[in-house]
């Protein structure tokens, strides 16, 4: 969460969270496919992507990462490492 000019945080919608960490994994992959030089196409792109975004948000149910605001930073490492592990 970012800060205004006099310190507090800024509020935005609950769902801007989870739209943004889907478009930072997208955008990964995306960014992924040029730096490997891999050649292929939407079908390819969703092969890669699904399993990311599957992962990822299930990791943040379990960890209830867009729920609870204690320990976020430890919230959002687990979701890290166990997104990671089920993609």
């Amino acid at each position: 969460m970012t800060s205004s000019a006099r310190g507090t945080p800024l509020r935005l919608p609950v769902a801007v969270a989870p739209l943004l960490d889907a478009l930072c994994l997208i955008l990964f992959v995306a960014a992924g496919r040029q730096s490997h030089d891999v050649q292929g196409g939407a079908p390819w792109f969703l092969v890669v992507v699904w399993p990311l975004l599957v992962g990822w948000f299930v990791a943040a149910l379990v960890t209830q990462l867009y729920v609870l605001r204690d320990r976020a930073w430890l919230r959002m490492a687990a979701t890290v490492l166990v997104g990671v592990a089920i993609a």
